[in-house]
């Protein structure tokens, strides 16, 4: 496996893609407890959005419960502190050095910062399991690579930036255009990865997974029907984005669409309600999420399988045929 020999990985590992949804982020749980009902861990992991919070949790080794402890947490800090409410409009005038959203992403670097302090880890080199962060660079129009791999080459034009501070990784991919700040770093201005890749399946093929798990929050987008100019074009922005997640769904092995319903990005709040529905579809998803790790054996397999069971020992056929006079 290219990159990764520093890492302690089997012959044929297993990725985990995780898509960005916004709170509905809530509803990866859902799966995360299954998981670990059953003990599988994929053994490398890809975020975007959302989805490189939960991806970095899990790379540093954390269990659902405490994923969902910690969502709880920010979501708690997020409505305490009114990050998400309405800003004043000075936040929306354009500065010279940044690209300003509705809400300061500087906000949500402070409190990362102070969040991965308890765990000990600043940088990415300093997780454990192989890790992909993907943003998209808004000014070259690239996708861009956070990783704690040494040296990875990927096979699409992007830029990697290897050890970077998580908490700079995860807030840089969770730049939703128009809402959060745009993220700087080392010159870079990035915005929400979801822009290009919301759902980082190729980052994880690039390193060698054999497989990949996926996650979506994909809402149902049929029944739609206005007169409104803002919402037509919201519709038409949105089919793009539909259009592109169903080809990066398309390289993953085993997907499966967490639809929690009506429930909005920004939601914040409603989190114990998403996490719900993601569980139930989890639960109806349980013997396939079985099969993708736990593939049935090929039928000559589990026919000779059987046949050395059947079949006596050495000592069993001499001392059980002397014990019948034979």
């Amino acid at each position: 496996m290219p990159y990764l020999s520093e890492f302690q990985l089997p012959e044929e590992p297993v990725g985990l893609a995780l898509a960005g949804g916004g709170v509905r982020g809530y509803a990866q749980i859902g799966v995360l407890d299954m998981l670990d009902k059953h003990g599988y861990q994929a053994d490398m992991i890809a975020g975007t959005s959302i989805g490189s919070f939960v991806a970095t949790l899990l790379a540093l080794g954390c269990s659902a419960q405490e994923i969902y402890d910690k969502f709880q947490q920010f979501e708690n800090n997020f409505t305490q502190n009114k990050v998400f409410s309405r800003p004043d409009l000075d936040m929306l005038k354009p500065t010279k050095n940044k690209i300003n959203g509705m809400v300061d992403g500087d906000q949500i670097l402070a409190v990362l910062d102070e969040f991965f302090a308890q765990y000990g880890v600043k940088t990415l080199a300093d997780i454990p399991k192989p890790l992909v962060i993907v943003a998209c660079e808004f000014d070259l129009c690239k996708v861009t690579y956070f990783t704690n791999v040494k040296n990875f080459m990927p096979r699409r034009d992007a830029i990697v930036l290897y050890d970077t501070p998580i908490s700079a990784a995860i807030r840089s991919s969770c730049a939703f255009p128009g809402v959060i700040s745009a993220g700087e770093y080392e010159g870079y201005h990035f915005i929400d990865g979801g822009t290009m890749m919301n759902l980082p399946v190729e980052p994880l093929k690039d390193l060698g997974a054999k497989k990949v798990m996926s996650l979506t929050m994909r809402p149902n987008k049929s029944g739609f029907a206005s007169k409104s100019a803002v919402k037509v074009l919201k519709r038409a922005s949105d089919l793009v984005q539909y259009e592109l997640l169903n080809l990066q769904i398309a390289q993953s092995d085993f997907n499966i669409n967490l639809d929690v319903g009506d429930f909005k990005a920004f939601d914040v709040g409603k989190g114990k309600l998403i996490y719900k529905k993601g569980a139930n579809i989890a639960l109806d998803k349980e013997e396939e999420i079985v099969a993708f790790f736990e593939p049935p054996q090929p039928v000559a397999e589990q026919a000779q399988e059987q046949e050395q069971e059947q079949k006596p020992s050495f000592f069993k056929r001499i001392f059980g045929g002397w014990k019948h006079g034979k």
